[in-house]
């Protein structure tokens, strides 16, 4: 039995040399000090530049301040950012650095790698290059009203939009479809907002309405029911990958997944931004504060199911009463 123990050890030994060569690997501003600086530095020395130290990036720590470069690559004595870490003048609120964090960044300043300063002017002279081709991209261009093109069919335009389109039209040698009679209209309508068609009554009265808004408040009544949103719901859901089961060999239900549909239904009922729509389902959780154990408001309820949305993949782990 000896042997086989000793080999062990031996594995367990090496193991563990080679362990602390990869993490006493000299340390990375990407990987190691701008975490550091993230959570300690920034508030002071990020977009506000305190003292005009912008701690963000590698180029603007090369940079420094206007009194001068940050470090000193190789010399952490020379380098003013080392000492006002290692004093503890920096950061000027908070707690000091921990003796971790400081010996994490004194050892970059050490044996860090640096860029040179031709490298650091031709990285800069790259980036305006990039900067001044984006500004040519249209979605940063300023708006600018435009004058309707002149068209040959000018009875079938009814708004400037239609002048824009019928001049494309016109350049193919066609021109706009003759204009829908109305029961045609409220078909469209419901079909392509409710994804349901409308009763005969509602097709009479909507022919018989001669009101110069009946066609703009038809659309708003079908924006405001409920069906909209059931209707539209469905095409985020198949992007997204919702299903009632779990999609894997036995195919169990998810039990609660309804819960995640009927909000993405009301979140298009209630014309929810869409930055807010994709926040919501991607970090829910994380919007309200709120502690295990403790009664949900109804708001942190819809927030965490409206993170339904991470648990939608095909689940191959048989963890169905996640959710």
């Amino acid at each position: 039995m000896k042997r086989p123990l000793r080999a062990a050890s031996l594995s367990f030994v090496l193991l563990a040399v080679s362990y602390g060569t990869l993490t006493a690997a000299t340390p990375t501003f990407q990987h190691d000090v701008l975490p550091v600086m993230e959570q300690r530095c920034i508030a002071c020395h990020g977009a506000q530049a305190s003292g005009g130290l912008d701690l963000r990036t590698l180029e603007a720590v090369m940079k420094g301040s206007s009194n001068g470069p940050a470090i000193s690559p190789g010399h952490p004595e020379s380098s003013v950012l080392w000492e006002k870490i290692a004093s503890d003048a920096m950061p000027m609120s908070g707690d000091p650095l921990t003796d971790v964090e400081k010996s994490l960044i004194r050892e970059w300043i050490t044996n860090g790698q640096f860029p040179t300063t031709d490298s650091i002017a031709d990285d800069a002279a790259k980036a305006q290059q990039v900067r001044e081709r984006a500004k040519s991209y249209w979605s940063f261009q300023r708006p600018v009203k435009r004058a309707a093109p002149q068209v040959a069919h000018i009875a079938q335009l009814r708004t400037p939009i239609d002048a824009f389109i019928l001049k494309k039209l016109e350049a193919i040698g066609t021109s706009l479809n003759p204009e829908a009679d109305r029961e045609t209209l409220i078909r469209r309508a419901y079909l392509d907002l409710t994804g349901l068609p409308p009763t005969p009554e509602q097709v009479q009265a909507f022919v018989k309405d001669g009101s110069a808004r009946a066609y703009e408040d038809l659309v708003d009544r079908l924006l405001d029911s409920s069906a909209y949103g059931e209707r539209w719901a469905r095409h985020w859901m198949d992007v997204a990958g919702y299903a009632d089961g779990n999609g894997f060999l036995g195919d169990e239900p998810r039990t609660h997944s309804w819960q995640y549909r009927d909000w993405v239904i009301k979140a298009l009922n209630k014309d929810m931004p869409y930055d807010e729509f994709l926040v919501h389902q991607i970090a829910g959780d994380q919007i309200v504060d709120w502690k295990m154990g403790e009664r949900l408001s109804a708001e942190a309820i819809e927030n965490l199911q409206a993170t339904g949305f991470l648990r939608l993949p095909a689940d191959g782990t048989d963890n169905q009463t996640i959710y």
